[in-house]
């Protein structure tokens, strides 16, 4: 064998498929679905790494805008919580990393770190659950690594750090909610997945899932259980979360979000609630992925650059969210039909 025939990606270049010499290692293109891409300008991608407060590993990638100049600094953009190949967005592919560096933010794909039960050296994935729940241990880790990421790009001079945002999807989702509970004080946050507590995780999954999550170490859908949920669900800390909230939600999962949803509006935070129809998990269907990516970029200018899009269409959209930013200006919430 003198080649090899593999698909090869980076940050900034999608999939192609590839012939290496495997005595020299040169690398020739064979086929590019996306040929045209390589006419796109677009900005900078850092590779950067660092360990958390328990010693633990973990790297990110941030991306700067094209427009990026010395002493530049941009509102950031947190995308979770795989980073690898091609750079799209994030798991569950719904913030655009290139598009919103376009758009003028700074953007950090986190990769979260490897789970605190696997470093603790256990025997099973059971095991290495059961240990991550213990007191929040292995999100605790998560916040950790999150925290000194964002503190490694506020150090670079590149970001406004009054202008974070977090986004999430699943257990990126997971990590933006313990995060706006536990952590820094963000200018805006997405969540692609909701709720962390016993309605959403127990009471409204599959016998199937709560099996599982019992095996994790969560408590039983009937048990009385606040200790557990408190460092983690928005549910018993509406009234301490200020941040503004956009939730895009598929409809096989939304009703689990209706409680944490319904606390945040009586506290007062700007929320939104947006139910996809006939999806799951990873939204699949091209209008609203589509869809999501829009609204994703609004929502983040919108709140981090005060910025609006004037096409006719998103007039009501828009109507929506001042009355948020007013109601949250003077202390109030929105009214229910907003």
């Amino acid at each position: 064998v003198d080649r090899l025939i593999c698909g090869h990606e980076a940050s900034a270049q999608p999939r192609r498929l590839v012939s290496i010499d495997v005595r020299t290692g040169a690398v020739s293109a064979l086929f590019d679905p996306n040929p045209s891409f390589q006419e796109i300008a677009l900005g900078s991608v850092q590779r950067l790494r660092w360990a958390n407060n328990r010693g633990i590993p973990t790297y990110s990638d941030l991306v700067l805008p094209r427009a990026h100049r010395p002493g530049d600094k941009h509102p950031l953009v947190i995308v979770q919580y795989i980073t690898r190949g091609f750079l799209r967005g994030g798991t569950g592919d719904e913030y655009p990393i290139w598009l919103l560096a376009e758009q003028g933010f700074a953007v950090l794909s986190f990769q979260r770190p490897q789970d605190v039960g696997w470093v603790d050296g256990v025997k099973s994935p059971d095991e290495a659950n059961r240990a991550g729940f213990v007191d929040w241990a292995d999100r605790r880790s998560v916040q950790s690594s999150l925290e000194m990421g964002i503190k490694r790009v506020i150090d670079l001079g590149v970001v406004d750090a009054d202008r974070i945002a977090i986004t999430g999807l699943s257990d990126g989702a997971s990590t933006a909610q313990f995060a706006l509970i536990n952590g820094p004080t963000f200018a805006a946050a997405i969540l692609s997945s909701c709720c962390e507590d016993v309605t959403g995780m127990m009471t409204l999954n599959s016998p199937l899932n709560a099996q599982w999550f019992r095996k994790m170490g969560y408590p039983k859908a009937g048990e009385r259980a606040e200790a557990f949920w408190k460092p983690a669900a928005l549910l018993y800390n509406a009234d301490k979360v200020q941040t503004p909230i956009l939730m895009q939600l598929p409809d096989r999962e939304y009703l689990g979000a209706l409680t944490g949803y319904a606390a945040l509006k009586d506290a007062g935070t700007p929320v939104e609630l947006v139910v996809y129809p006939d999806e799951y998990h990873v939204k699949t269907q091209p209008a609203h992925r589509a869809a999501v990516y829009r609204r994703n970029v609004d929502w983040l200018r919108f709140w981090l650059q005060d910025r609006e899009d004037e096409t006719p269409l998103k007039a009501d959209q828009y109507r929506r969210w001042r009355a948020l930013k007013a109601a949250m200006a003077h202390g109030t919430s929105a009214s229910p039909g907003q």
